[in-house]
C-alpha cells in the first residue's frame, strides 16, 4: 500500500525577498572588492552569491490542483499540496503532478435490445481519481 507523507516545505515570500537582498548586498561588494581589490569583501562576494544561488533553486510554484513530489537522489520525501510559492530543501527534486480529476461524459444513444424495446445508453469515463478504488463523481 502506497501512502503519502506531508513535506517539509515553507512559503517562499519570505524566502523570495531575502534572495533578493542577498543579491543586492552582493553587487556592492563585487565593485568594492574590484576596486579596492580586497580579498575578504571578494570572498563575502562569492559566499553571498552562493547562497542567493541556493536559495533561488529551491523555489516551486503550485497551481490549485496540483501537487509536488519531492525527492531527495530519487528517495521519496513527501508530497506538497499547498499552491503559491514553495521553497524546500535545495537537494530535493520537485516534480508536478497534476490532481485534477478528468471525466469524459458522453451523449446519451437509443439502442434496441433483443426484443427490440429502446434503451438510452451513456458513460462516464474517469481517467483519474484522487485515490485508489474510488468511484467517480459525475
Amino acid at each position: 500500500m502506497v501512502t503519502e507523507t506531508s513535506s517539509k516545505s515553507m512559503s517562499g515570500v519570505l524566502w523570495l525577498a531575502l534572495d533578493v537582498v542577498l543579491v543586492l548586498g552582493a553587487v556592492p561588494l563585487y565593485i568594492i572588492a574590484g576596486t579596492q581589490e580586497v580579498v575578504w569583501v571578494f570572498v563575502a562576494a562569492i559566499v553571498l552569491t552562493l547562497l542567493a544561488a541556493g536559495i533561488t533553486v529551491s523555489f516551486y510554484m503550485l497551481q490549485p490542483n496540483q501537487a509536488a513530489v519531492l525527492k531527495l537522489f530519487g528517495a521519496y520525501r513527501g508530497s506538497d499540496r499547498t499552491p503559491g510559492l514553495r521553497i524546500a530543501n535545495p537537494l530535493y527534486n520537485a516534480k508536478k503532478v497534476s490532481l485534477r480529476v478528468r471525466n469524459f461524459i458522453t451523449t446519451t444513444s437509443k439502442v434496441n435490445d433483443a426484443n427490440g424495446n429502446p434503451i438510452e445508453i451513456a458513460a462516464v469515463l474517469c481517467g483519474a481519481s484522487p485515490t485508489p478504488h474510488e468511484p467517480c463523481s459525475a
